[in-house]
């Protein structure tokens, strides 16, 4: 039962990734399993990029300018 479940849950995913390709069935679903990876990827990448934006406007990327570094006028 959990098989087909999870059978079920990547055909929707493939559909939802884009036109079905391929010459048979498991090479559709290879190439869906490509498309799946190249969206991971995408998605994990923007969750790095905003993590950081949210990490430096926190103030906690500063580091801190020792007072020798420090020319004064």
């Amino acid at each position: 039962m959990k098989k087909s479940k999870h059978k079920s849950a990547f055909r929707l995913i493939a559909l939802a990734l884009g036109e079905k390709a391929g010459k048979s069935e498991k090479e559709a679903d290879i190439i869906a399993l490509i498309r799946l990876v190249i969206i991971l990827q995408a998605i994990i990448t923007n969750g790095f990029i905003v993590a950081n934006a949210i990490y430096n406007m926190s103030g906690m990327g500063r580091v801190p300018v020792p007072k020798e570094h420090i020319k004064e006028p």
